[in-house]
């Protein structure tokens, strides 16, 4: 009987997907959906350099697969394109205490730290910067993207407190 296993992997409250075939340990869950075929779903913890990490964003799509995580081990920011098994660290990204994160279709990393949203390449090159932004989003939730325009609205744990929702028509540089 051949069977196909979804390896989750976990970090923090999100999970990736992959899939490999003819896994010989055993199952920590398994589910027969019609005989022959059936499912094993595992879940590991992801980490870097021996550490944990704490996941900003997760981009599945046709174009881009990645990871974005903020390393516990030295607060820089680090992605993955192949689901955790190799990452690669976003230069000077330690000088900000990051805690939140989203990873464009284009492959930029949106990113809050304290009162602002940084928009970042891959080497970590600054684009762009929004410094009247007091509120982070809320997780994955609160913040999305459609071709151009991406859009976030601010999440304050004092209810009375007024927040804003932000608009960008131009791939998050303004």
């Amino acid at each position: 009987m051949r069977r196909a296993v979804l390896t989750v992997a976990l970090l923090a409250l999100a999970a990736g997907l992959t899939v490999a075939s003819e896994d010989p340990t055993p199952p920590i869950f398994s589910y027969c959906l019609a005989p022959p075929l059936s499912f094993t779903l595992e879940i590991r913890p992801l980490l870097l350099g021996g550490k944990g990490v704490q996941l900003l964003h997760h981009r599945a799509d046709k174009r881009l697969n990645m990871l974005l995580v903020s390393s516990f081990l030295d607060r820089s920011l680090y992605y993955s394109s192949d689901m955790g098994r190799s990452w690669t660290r976003v230069p000077d990204s330690s000088r900000w205490a990051w805690r939140a994160g989203f990873v464009t279709e284009e492959g930029n990393f949106l990113v809050w730290e304290g009162h602002e949203v940084r928009l970042l390449d891959r080497a970590g090159k600054v684009l762009a910067t929004q410094p009247d932004a007091p509120h982070i989003w809320h997780g994955s939730e609160g913040i999305g993207q459609a071709g151009r325009t991406i859009i976030y609205a601010e999440y304050s744990v004092r209810q009375a407190e007024e927040v804003r929702v932000f608009r960008s028509q131009d791939r998050g540089r303004t």
